[in-house]
């Protein structure tokens, strides 16, 4: 049996203790309002999109990863 999601879970649990996790607020404090807004307003808020194009873009050459295209 892989004792990986045990080693994780106790590693997460030494860190955050028994209680829930704590949430994190989002701080929009430069240009993320106007792109989320750009996002709802295009329809493209999941696995597709201008945004997710220049994440996969910019990410490509850091992991020599070669990305599947889709225009949108």
């Amino acid at each position: 049996m892989n004792a990986l999601p045990a080693t994780i879970v106790a590693a997460l649990a030494s860190v955050l203790g028994d209680g829930p996790a704590p949430l994190h607020e989002p701080r929009l404090d430069g240009n993320e309002s106007r792109y989320l807004s750009d996002c709802m307003a295009s329809t493209y808020v999941s696995s597709v999109g201008g945004y997710v194009n220049r994440f996969e873009a910019d990410l490509e050459p850091l992991t020599s990863a070669k990305r599947e295209r889709i225009q949108v």
